[in-house]
Formats: structure tokens, C-alpha cells, sequence
């Protein structure tokens, strides 16, 4: 839910006022054409896949739901995780972005901020942002997740990165991220074994 990371050839699924952002259709139309999402920056990234109907019509509800609700963080979260199926990142994360005025130590949202932050090549800021969740929730799986792939990948600190991934195993036992986490600690032991 909060993005794909590629790793050791294991791809992750990884102010006072707050106003919603666009809907579907304004994105679309913004772009150039009702109802399109943009396609990627074809020098840095494959097109993304045109958003569903469905897609579509989940991110203009949420939109509804943010317009009546501004300051409730569930109807940012669920705007942001809308934003994101439909192929929208930018737009996640600023509705991420928004929770955290609203609640600024919501796991949720700085997990998938710092997660943003280590693609971009920001390692530092998303290592630092996956501290502080931690230090306030010691046993939140996406965030210990997070923290792994960000040592592994990020930082190159295998040990480090092993502990994170075990501390997930421990935290959610049948997460979602149960294979990815297996295969990385699999990857980690082969290069590290003397």
C-alpha cells in the first residue's frame, strides 16, 4: 500500500486547515484529457497503467468524504490510499502530508512519507522519520518494514537491516510482507555467512 521498492529482487508493495485535493476527473483534465492520469517521464520510469473505473471513483469518494470531513485524519488516509491505487503518488503523498499536520505522530502517514523520502534518495530523512515512529510505536510492522529496507537497501547495514526484518516477523507473523521479509533475510545471510 504504500509503494514498491525494488529489493535484492524482491519488489515491495513497499496548517489549520486541511482542504482535499483534486478529484479524479480534475486530475485527469488537468493533464490534458477527462479521466487520464499522466504517464511517467518516459526517460525515468515506465507509464503507469490508466487507473480503473473503480480506481476512479474510490479517489472522487474519498475526495467527498475529505470535503466534509477536513480535519479527519481517517478521510486523509483513505484519500491518500485512493490517490495511490489510482496511480497518483504525488498526490498520496500530500494527502500524507496532511495527516501529519493533523496528527503528526501518525504511524501510518510518516511511514509512508519516509518510505517517499528513501525513493527520492532522501536515506537520512527517511531513516530519521522511520526512528521517531518507532521510538513512539516499538512494535509497528510497516514501519519495522520500512526500517529494514531503508538499512539493507538505503544504508547498507545488513545486521541492522536483519534485526528490523526479524522484529516485522515477530510484530506480524502473517503480514503481508511475511515472503518479501523471508527472502531478504535468506539474501542477507547468504552475504553476510562467513
Amino acid at each position: 500500500m504504500i509503494g514498491a521498492v525494488a529489493v535484492a529482487g524482491v519488489t515491495l508493495a513497499l496548517r489549520d486547515e486541511v482542504t482535499p485535493r483534486e478529484s479524479a476527473a480534475a486530475v485527469g483534465e488537468a493533464e490534458g484529457g477527462a479521466g487520464t492520469v499522466p504517464a511517467a517521464d518516459p526517460a525515468t520510469a515506465a507509464t503507469p497503467a490508466q487507473p480503473t473505473a473503480a480506481q476512479l471513483a474510490d479517489v472522487d469518494a474519498a475526495v467527498s468524504q475529505v470535503r466534509k470531513r477536513p480535519k479527519d485524519v481517517a478521510a486523509h488516509l483513505a484519500l491518500a490510499a485512493a490517490y495511490e491505487a489510482a496511480g497518483q503518488r504525488q498526490l498520496s503523498t500530500i494527502e500524507y502530508l496532511a495527516v501529519t499536520q493533523l496528527a503528526p505522530a501518525n504511524a501510518q502517514a510518516n511511514v509512508a512519507l519516509a518510505l517517499a523520502a528513501y525513493e527520492q534518495g532522501k536515506i537520512e530523512q527517511s531513516r530519521d522519520i522511520i526512528a521517531r515512529v518507532l521510538k513512539a510505536h516499538p512494535r509497528h510492522p510497516e514501519a519495522l518494514f520500512a526500517r529494514g529496507v531503508i538499512e539493507l537497501m538505503g544504508l547498507n547495514h545488513p545486521r541492522k537491516a536483519k534485526s528490523a526484518l526479524e522484529d516485522y516477523l515477530v510484530a506480524a507473523p502473517f503480514g503481508s510482507h511475511r515472503a518479501d521479509v523471508e527472502s531478504m533475510i535468506e539474501v542477507i545471510d547468504r552475504k553476510t555467512a562467513p
